[in-house]
């Protein structure tokens, strides 16, 4: 029986094979961790959202 990751590269066109991990993504991963506060735009703190007050809206 044939495993998928010797099926897998020829059903991937070349560009596919050519994909390599994003840097971004993944120092975007670190900002999950507790104790991680992230200066990134876009990305504030979960702590701070007003839940009390969206609870109601």
């Amino acid at each position: 029986m044939k495993k998928i990751a010797d099926i897998l590269p020829r059903l991937l066109s070349e560009t596919s094979k050519a994909l390599r991990r994003s840097e971004i993504r993944e120092l975007l991963k670190l900002t999950r961790q507790p104790g991680i506060i992230s200066f990134a735009g876009g990305l504030p703190y979960p702590g701070l959202f007003p839940t009390e007050v969206m609870k109601d809206v």
